[in-house]
């Protein structure tokens, strides 16, 4: 997910047009604006993320204390905060998180590649802000799973210009 968010932020921060036409009544200036926000609200929430699991043992022991260690709770967090184990260790946490960048960018190559060939125009770069908006398509859940993919995909190529037919056409290929 930081790594996607790292992807779309450098498009909101190096390849933003704030000329571009307004799609479906979506006013761009808005989308960078609460795009950089959401970025650097992610981004500060990683001190936090490592002081809570540096100090998990107090954590746990004031849960503990509180409902018991076998309430739900409780054991939720314990759960929860063990997977974030690579965190306490730089090495690992650097390690898994190129692993992810070199995986998400992967995913925008594929991306660029199925645009390409449909000859729409939309540079490497470009495809950062796809992978955004339809890695948010996949994750919202619709009847049947279908509608949002599709939508945010052909929202997403007419930010760049692309004529809505051929948006419609390229992201259900």
């Amino acid at each position: 997910f930081m790594s996607a968010a790292l992807l779309f932020g450098d498009f909101l921060i190096f390849r933003f047009d704030a000329e571009a036409p307004q799609v479906a009544g979506l006013d761009i200036g808005k989308l960078r604006t609460t795009g950089l926000i959401f970025g650097f609200a992610t981004l500060a929430c990683f001190p936090l993320l490592y002081v809570i699991v540096h100090f998990r043992q107090r954590l746990y022991a004031f849960f503990d204390r509180r409902m018991g260690s076998d309430a739900a709770l409780p054991r939720l967090i314990h759960a929860f905060l063990g997977g974030f184990d690579v965190v306490k260790g730089g090495r690992m946490l650097t390690l898994a998180w190129l692993q992810s960048l070199g995986v998400w960018l992967s995913i925008a190559g594929a991306i660029w590649s199925s645009l390409r060939a449909f000859d729409l125009g939309v540079d490497f770069m470009d495809s950062f802000l796809m992978v955004a908006l339809l890695a948010f398509g996949i994750a919202v859940p619709t009847p049947g799973g279908a509608g949002s993919f599709e939508y945010l995909g052909q929202l997403g190529l007419q930010l760049f210009g692309v004529a809505p037919n051929e948006a419609a056409a390229a992201i259900l290929a």
